[in-house]
């Protein structure tokens, strides 16, 4: 069917491209230790890109007929010119990165009982809510210039919150996502529990500049909004990151940073991105040097360089964007003794975090000094100033989102109790 109506705007414009993005989400949320709602939603959509004269023209839908086609070149008319537009060549992929997976609803409704069930462990914690949650989406793209990729996602996450009173309230929390149909419901739920009882009875902490250790969740949190975009090449030519005209320097102290979309079953893993330009690993930073930055189509035609395969799409509505696959930061130096350093589970206000300067100020979440649980407090500081200084690396890697991380032990941050 796409194929039919690329041949039928060959001759009305110069390059055309068109993708099929249908999905299904399946979501069973728990209050409690019940069920509180099952959601079960599908969609099927197409975007139209279309090049005429250096001028682009995008029409989304969910029916692909003549009349959007027509759209397209409509849009496109009236667009500006940008010497820098054009769709990626043709492409070699490699094979499936992951098994297609599938998951039936009678398992989700066990996992949903076996998760708001894994308190009977520990006397006195309640859940509060849950969600089991899995999806599929399949894509198909093709453009006129020789481009043509199928890929099939899965996707299956599980959260649980906990909580417990004794004279205080202390709270838990636990999260766990896959590729694969491979989650223990029970599992993620006892952790939830664990860490709310074991958060009871609370002590204040002095406010001081200390050793601070992140936990693989609170990592995510804080990368995501203060280093992650630095390495966007589109932020990096519109003067939105500090790592601007900063290739070849000496930045971080020790380590080595990686976007890998090849990586088996990572979670952001996948052939080709959402342009159909093969993906790859792209070193970013190595030995505490900067190498380079994360590209689409459009951005690397800016800097006549070669995307890196991560031009990335939310959905048939929107255009491709620069967006990370794997992100995995690692280092020689590995964390020793914890004794002394303020060990955090998750970070609160990650998301008002400056992505231009690094500067950060959040709530701890869950947090211990020495195994015994503190008081809320704040963690401040800067993101690359915190990575010149040194970090120490743990070995307990997670993959909650693009962060793929171990726990990582910061110096001198500042703590406010």
């Amino acid at each position: 069917m796409i194929e039919d109506f690329l041949t039928k705007l060959n001759g009305r414009v110069d390059e055309a491209e068109i993708i099929e993005i249908q999905s299904k989400k399946t979501s069973i949320k728990t209050k409690k230790t019940e069920i509180e709602t099952f959601i079960e939603n599908s969609s099927k959509g197409y975007g139209i890109r279309v090049i005429k004269d250096n001028k682009m023209g995008f029409y989304f839908t969910n029916t692909l007929d003549k009349s959007a086609i027509d759209n397209a070149i409509k849009i496109s008319k009236s667009a500006q010119q940008d010497k820098h537009i054009s769709l990626p060549e043709k492409q070699k992929y490699q094979k499936n990165l992951s098994s297609e997976v599938d998951m039936e609803v009678e398992k989700g409704l066990k996992m949903a009982k076996e998760l708001t069930s894994s308190n009977r462990e520990y006397k006195g914690v309640n859940p509060t809510s849950g969600i089991v949650s899995w999806g599929t989406s399949r894509i198909k793209l093709e453009n006129t210039k020789g481009v043509y990729g199928e890929k099939s996602e899965f996707t299956l996450s599980v959260y649980l919150g906990t909580v417990i009173k004794e004279n205080e309230a202390a709270t838990g929390f636990n999260f766990e996502v896959s590729r694969k149909n491979d989650i223990d419901a029970h599992l993620v739920g006892a952790k939830a529990c664990k860490l709310a009882k074991d958060s009871l009875k609370p002590k204040r902490i002095d406010t001081s500049k200390m050793r601070i250790i992140l936990r693989p969740m609170a990592v995510t949190e804080l990368f995501e909004s203060t280093l992650i975009p630095s390495f966007n090449a589109d932020n990096v030519q519109r003067g939105r990151s500090k790592l601007s005209g900063m290739v070849g320097e000496a930045l971080f102290n020790d380590i080595d940073i990686i976007d890998d979309g090849t990586l088996k079953n990572g979670l952001m893993s996948e052939r080709f991105d959402d342009e159909g330009v093969t993906t790859s690993r792209t070193t970013l930073v190595k030995n505490g040097t900067l190498k380079g930055f994360l590209y689409d189509s459009y951005s690397a035609n800016i800097e006549s360089v070669m995307s890196t395969g991560n031009g990335s799409r939310p959905s048939h509505a929107a255009l491709p964007g620069v967006q990370p696959s794997n992100f995995i930061v690692s280092g020689p130096k590995k964390i020793g003794k914890e004794k002394g350093a303020l060990v955090v589970n998750g970070l609160i206000g990650a998301h008002t975090a400056n992505p231009i300067s690094g500067d950060f100020s959040c709530e701890t979440r869950n947090a211990f000094l020495d195994e015994v649980p503190i008081k809320k407090a704040i963690v401040s500081g800067n993101i690359f100033e915190l990575l010149k200084k040194g970090v120490y690396i743990g070995s307990d890697v997670k993959q909650y989102s693009s962060t793929l991380s171990p726990s990582i032990e910061f110096q001198e941050v500042n703590v406010v109790g």
